[in-house]
């Protein structure tokens, strides 16, 4: 009885994990048919929105590749003869957050099809949200295209999104009509959709067709004023240590790793590290003036060198410091 009583324990303390690693073996097979794509500014149409353009791109860059249902599970779809699914590509929102792009729609056209981002959570196994990014829907008289940019446009360090949307008959989705805007700006766990009050500026920015040399002449800080900033007071821990020597170790070996990781750095301005002592530990750190989503991403290439380095809001992390000759900031609060 008392073997039987065991086994049965052992056999709900595995169980959950047996979950869990069926669900994150399901989501590396969905992701594994995408590939990383790694951009400042992109511009998201479907062919009808750009087919009175000369200049048009030949083939189509945002075709894919089809996807069957063994993986598609993972964003709960199913493909049917009518309904099919292509892998665009992927792109790193923060650490742990990551944006796939699916075209649904058809395989010989693209008439009633789109693009849509599906952002899945990692650490929770989980779709955490769903934004169309272009399409096209048809009629007899007329139709609805819409169509959307991605890029950082309020300066956090994040990939927002606009989508551009039109309805209207022939005349009026080729020549124009009263379109509408719509912005997902990325606030640390999701997007949160806003309405600008300068529609204009925004009309300017982000035009519906396709132009691969279209006006980019409004200064996007004036589209920031509407939009909220997020605080930059992030840094990034690459090790602790019981000793200030090994502190200065892997603040060397960070600099060292540096020369040879110089692009994947360069933007943000690592050029060096910080100590601090905390807690009779000593802390070999860098930034502190990062978004949460600057510090989440940079973390991505540093954890390549560090294996255990972590996000600290420095606010709450080192409330109040003072420097120390040797050459180390101390916590005091």
């Amino acid at each position: 009885m008392k073997l039987l009583n065991i086994l049965i324990i052992v056999f709900f303390m595995f169980l959950p994990q047996t979950g869990l690693y069926a669900q994150n073996q399901s989501f590396e097979q969905f992701s594994n048919q995408f590939e990383v794509k790694v951009f400042e500014h992109l511009h998201l149409f479907l062919p009808i929105s750009y087919v009175y353009d000369f200049h048009a791109l030949d083939p189509y860059p945002y075709k894919g590749k089809k996807l069957d249902n063994d993986v598609l599970k993972v964003i709960g779809k199913k493909a049917n003869d009518h309904e099919t699914y292509y892998a665009v590509f992927k792109t790193y929102i923060s650490h742990d957050i990551i944006g796939f792009i699916v075209r649904e729609g058809g395989e010989s056209q693209f008439f009633d099809s789109s693009l849509e981002m599906y952002i899945y959570d990692k650490k929770n196994y989980k779709i955490v949200q769903h934004i169309s990014l272009a399409g096209y829907t048809h009629g007899e008289s007329g139709g609805r295209f819409w169509a959307g940019w991605i890029e950082d446009i309020n300066g956090d360090g994040c990939l927002d999104i606009v989508v551009r949307e039109r309805f209207g008959g022939w005349d009026e989705l080729e020549q124009g009509g009263d379109d509408s805007i719509n912005v997902h700006v990325w606030q640390g766990k999701k997007y949160i959709e806003y309405t600008p009050q300068n529609i204009g500026k925004f009309l300017a920015a982000y035009p519906i067709f396709y132009n691969p040399f279209g006006s980019r002449d409004i200064a996007l800080e004036d589209i920031n004023k509407d939009l909220k900033q997020a605080e930059n007071v992030y840094a990034i821990i690459l090790s602790s240590d019981k000793s200030f020597e090994a502190a200065r170790f892997e603040e060397s070996r960070f600099e060292k790793e540096y020369t040879f990781h110089k692009r994947i750095f360069y933007y943000f301005n690592l050029l060096s590290c910080s100590i601090y002592k905390k807690n009779n530990k000593y802390y070999t750190t860098i930034g502190g003036d990062f978004s949460i989503n600057q510090a989440e991403l940079v973390l991505l290439d540093i954890k390549k060198i560090f294996p255990t380095a972590w996000v600290v809001d420095r606010r709450e992390w080192c409330q109040e410091k003072r420097y120390n000759e040797e050459g180390y900031w101390e916590c005091v609060k």
